[in-house]
């Protein structure tokens, strides 16, 4: 039996879903589209949708860009959920850090930057972590 190509593309990217997972997420998918399920809770979980993920990262930033790191930690925390994994994984992680940074949380801030570095120690994205927590 051939996989749906979703599935396959999943796998070679190593995200690990195996087979008995996406059965439970579609049929999850399924009973919220019959008004079915638990009652207050939704899934939004997006498999692969560049354009979503884009979008969240560009409200993200700009939220970040005017002053409001609480919202773009809000917007990133839903990409995460709906996207996780997603191509735009380590802008989003380096959004969050100077999130965190403008939210006063330093801490936090620093510990995500340096699991990052750890993760993605020669990632375009390196410099630009370290120049958040430097600051």
């Amino acid at each position: 039996m051939k996989r749906p190509r979703r599935t396959r593309r999943l796998r070679q990217r190593g995200h690990g879903f195996g087979a008995a997972s996406l059965a439970f997420v579609a049929l999850l998918r399924a009973e919220a589209s019959r008004g079915e399920g638990l009652p207050g809770v939704s899934l939004a979980v997006e498999m692969e949708d560049p354009a979503l993920e884009s979008r969240l990262v560009g409200q993200a930033r700009e939220r970040i860009r005017n002053g409001d790191p609480a919202g773009a930690l809000r917007v990133l925390r839903e990409a995460d959920v709906r996207i996780p994994g997603g191509t735009l994984a380590q802008e989003r992680e380096v959004l969050a850090v100077e999130a965190l940074v403008g939210t006063g949380e330093i801490a936090a801030a620093e510990t995500r930057a340096a699991a990052f570095l750890t993760a993605h120690p020669h990632s375009a994205l390196a410099a630009r972590v370290r120049a958040v927590i430097e600051r």
